[in-house]
């Protein structure tokens, strides 16, 4: 078997890429030696809780990258003797915008890249003359200090995905994605979990389309069963939500949305983060006294648990209200239970949205919410059921993690036929 070295942020440790990582290993393993180097904090690696369990022939690499100063000073220095640290200043100063950031951005990047491929270096983790398969999860710096050393490794190939903040220029910090017009070029392959992420990166980096770019669609796992698609079991319309609790997610969009409605609704929040307790503050000021409107916030919930709620809840309609996507798990998982969505046009959003719900302007306004909302639940039985048997079929089509992951690894394996 060739070896693999699947390249991750943090996993098997943590939550964060589990749901992603772990319907595919299965797959790898059936023609790779599969080796994971993970990037994980020693937090995140003693959250012993947390620790997916691997199939006993996978091999665990963690690189806790923590740099010294005299090594970063080592780095700096070098970025501006490097050709490749050249011309990321040139391109940076060329485009006239938040100079210091993106190069503070870009000597960041490039140092971590040094140290991770030095690290690498010192376990012996690439064998120089060995065919093997360089996967890396995001398109990220790690993914980097492999192309900036591609010639030590010709019999090697280097295969990356990219998602959002990898991805998207406004998602990075400095708007701006270090190092990517160099590490294009010696890439065998660049898979995008969207048909907009690719037409994207293509347009951002004026490349024409060829066989390297591959449009690779994660998907989910559905456990459990579909709901009763016949009738509702509440006599409320039940709205899910389910998104981190952010500034970029606007899930108080939602909250002054319903309070324009005069309809019984049932309104359920998975997920937490830095705004969670204003959300609850504005929803309890907006709708407390509203006698129509009932809503939950539960708060941080593991996949298993979301999963299960739509197995055995009736759920009307999945709502999202973000300002910025890849294409998002939480709907996917949603359309694989036959949820009807509401959502916004951003990302590779649209590309869940044929017939089966909703798509809302990019920015939309709490008039533009609630309309969308107050459609969804007043139409016609025959209509409604029609958009929950589209949303199941554009999953089990295009986003069934178990066809999916079939397709990603022949995709693999035909970079050494």
């Amino acid at each position: 078997m060739k070896k693999l070295f699947l390249v991750t942020e943090t996993f098997p440790y943590g939550t964060a890429e589990k749901t992603f990582i772990l319907p595919e290993l299965p797959e790898l393993l059936k023609y790779y030696d599969v080796t994971i180097i993970s990037h994980a904090s020693e937090t995140v690696v003693n959250d012993i809780e947390n620790i997916s369990v691997l199939p006993p022939e996978v091999k665990i690499v963690n690189l806790d990258i923590k740099m010294p100063r005299y090594r970063q000073i080592k780095y700096f220095i070098r970025f501006f003797l490097d050709r490749d640290g050249l011309k990321e200043t040139k391109e940076i100063l060329k485009s006239r915008k938040n100079i210091l950031q993106r190069l503070y951005q870009s000597i960041g990047f490039y140092g971590l890249a040094m140290e991770n491929f030095r690290l690498m270096d010192s376990m012996s983790l690439l064998v120089k003359d060995e065919e093997a398969i360089y996967y890396s999860y995001w398109y990220f710096y790690y993914t980097y200090s492999v192309t900036k050393n591609r010639k030590l490794f010709p019999n090697m190939k280097l295969i990356t995905r990219t998602h959002g903040f990898d991805l998207y220029d406004e998602r990075y910090t400095g708007t701006r994605q270090p190092f990517k017009r160099i590490m294009d070029k010696n890439i065998d392959r660049i898979f995008f979990i969207s048909q907009q992420g690719k037409g994207y990166y293509l347009n951002r980096y004026n490349i024409t389309d060829c066989e390297k770019y591959i449009v690779s669609r994660l998907g989910t796992m559905r456990t459990g069963d579909l709901s009763d698609t016949g009738r509702r079991e509440n006599e409320k319309f039940r709205l899910v939500s389910c998104s981190s609790v952010i500034p970029l997610k606007r899930v108080d969009l939602i909250a002054q949305a319903l309070y324009e409605l005069t309809d019984e609704i049932e309104w359920i929040h998975f997920g937490s983060g830095s705004e969670f307790n204003r959300l609850v503050e504005q929803a309890d000021e907006l709708l407390k006294s509203r006698c129509n409107i009932s809503y939950q916030f539960k708060g941080f919930v593991s996949n298993r648990q979301i999963l299960e709620y739509y197995s055995t809840n009736y759920v009307d309609c999945f709502i999202s209200t973000s300002s910025s996507e890849g294409i998002p798990i939480s709907i996917q998982e949603a359309m694989s239970f036959g949820i009807p969505i509401i959502a916004t046009a951003v990302g590779g959003v649209p590309e869940l949205i044929e017939n089966n719900g909703i798509l809302m302007n990019a920015n939309p306004s709490r008039e533009e919410v609630s309309n969308a909302i107050s459609r969804m639940l007043h139409l016609n039985r025959h209509e409604y059921e029609f958009l929950r048997e589209q949303s199941f079929r554009i999953w089990q089509e295009r986003y069934n993690a178990e066809v999916n992951r079939v397709k990603f690894v022949c995709a693999i394996n035909k970079l050494y036929n």
